[in-house]
Formats: C-alpha cells, structure tokens, sequence
C-alpha cells in the first residue's frame, strides 16, 4: 500500500513539531530533515523508539511536550496491587 500525500505531509509536519518541542525526540531526530521523508521506504527508514528507550525515559523524558502541560493521574492496577501513572496532555483551544 503506498503512502498518500496527505500522509506524508502530516509525519512530515509531525517530525518539525518534536523536533522544535526538544527533548528526546528531537535528539533522536537530529539527522533527519522533514523534507527528506518523500515516500514510504524514506518514512520506514526513521528510527523509532525502542523498549529500552520507554524504560530509560520513565516517566516523562519522551514527553514532546513542555512538563507543564502534562497532566499527570494515578490509578491502581487491581492485578497487582500497584500504582501507575497515567500522562496526558493538557489540550489547548485553538
């Protein structure tokens, strides 16, 4: 299946925003231009988080947002007894 335009605009538009956001992302994407990502074998070719990154960045060092933006709740995980955080963002009109 090919990528539409429309697609490709919007990761294209997606990698400029993180990228100006800072942070993790941003670090991992430093070499990466948006206007690079033409077709699917270029998207397919970005480097994407990996499980080792998710458990290094607990809890909110892969945050593409400012910290206080982020809403953060807690539950209780009613297998095991134990807390989570959940993070959301906090939406802005626009």
């Amino acid at each position: 299946m090919k990528m539409s335009t429309n697609t490709l605009e919007q990761i294209r538009r997606q990698i400029r925003r993180v990228k100006d956001a800072g942070g993790f992302y941003a670090k991992r994407l430093a070499e990466i231009e948006p206007e690079d990502i033409t077709d699917q074998a270029a998207f397919e070719n970005l480097p994407f988080s990996e499980k080792a990154d998710l458990r290094d960045a607990y809890p909110l060092g892969l945050a593409a947002v400012p910290e206080e933006e982020i809403v953060t709740t807690e539950y209780e995980d009613k297998f095991s007894a134990q807390g989570k955080n959940i993070n959301y963002i906090r939406l802005r009109k626009r």
